[in-house]
């Protein structure tokens, strides 16, 4: 009999914690559905046109450019992080932000080593666009509704929600 009642226990456990699993799934999917509603609900025409483009030089003062990137062309370049009093700080350039084209050619068809010896380069003009703060907002709400998810899960996992 102590048998079947840690079975059945131990079967509530497991039906909790799938529960609260698809419960915090569908947190997030609510989420995400309504964010996307949002921009659906935008009545704002689609020019195919970038967002405030801004031009950057570093001259020949500028040693270092003082940013780290997501990834190298072939493409646009987000900027994952500015050095802190660097060059790519001091003049306004944060994460998220794109590197559209360096001395006017297009990072959507450049090598990646054209842009290292691009980057290089003294002076070089950058064309940057910036993340727009409700970009950047969206992609902290999203960051932080994947981190919830990722907290319920390994709180549950912890707890044991979820054996067979």
């Amino acid at each position: 009999a102590a048998a079947t009642a840690d079975t059945a226990a131990e079967d509530a456990t497991v039906a909790a914690g799938a529960s609260d699993e698809a419960a915090a799934t569908k947190i997030q999917a609510v989420y995400r559905g309504n964010a996307a509603q949002k921009d659906l609900a935008k009545d704002v025409p689609d020019s195919g046109a970038r967002p405030n483009p801004m031009e950057f030089v570093a001259d020949g003062s500028v040693a270092k450019l003082g940013m780290t990137f997501h990834e190298k062309p072939p493409g646009y370049v987000k900027v994952k992080n500015c050095t802190r009093g660097g060059w790519a700080e001091s003049i306004g350039i944060q994460p998220g932000d794109k590197i559209i084209s360096i001395d006017g050619d297009d990072l959507q068809d450049m090598s990646p080593d054209d842009f290292v010896a691009y980057c290089k380069r003294r002076p070089a003009q950058f064309l940057v666009e910036q993340e727009s703060s409700e970009e950047a907002v969206r992609a902290e709400e999203d960051a932080a509704a994947t981190k919830l998810q990722a907290v319920y899960r390994g709180n549950a996992a912890r707890k044991g929600f979820g054996k067979v």
